[in-house]
């Protein structure tokens, strides 16, 4: 038996107002997953303990507050945390002994 394997192509239908949005929400995902890779690549290299989840959702609440990070403000919630448990688990799946190599 053959497989058939099928595609389908789409495109939403946006304005610029909406490109932009889905830019910036994509943008601040991409920036968080980096700042938080970024520090636990330096606490690894420093022999420290990595952050976990928990802790790296309140320095998201922090970075939020901050001047700096205000930018985050603006994408959803959801999305930023979203983020955070999918380094966690690549973290956790690094790590893992009983993952088969």
């Amino acid at each position: 038996m053959t497989k058939i394997r099928k595609a389908y192509r789409f495109q939403l239908k946006t304005n610029e107002e909406i490109e932009s949005r889905l830019v910036r929400i994509c943008g601040s995902a991409r920036f968080v997953w980096n700042k938080c890779l970024a520090m636990n690549l330096d606490r690894l290299e420093k022999k420290q303990p990595i952050i976990w989840y928990n802790e790296l959702a309140f320095w998201l609440t922090l970075w939020k507050r901050s001047v700096e990070y205000g930018f985050l403000k603006e994408c959803p919630s959801q999305v930023l945390q979203q983020k955070l448990m999918d380094l966690d688990r690549a973290f956790r799946d690094g790590f893992d002994r009983n993952q088969p190599l």
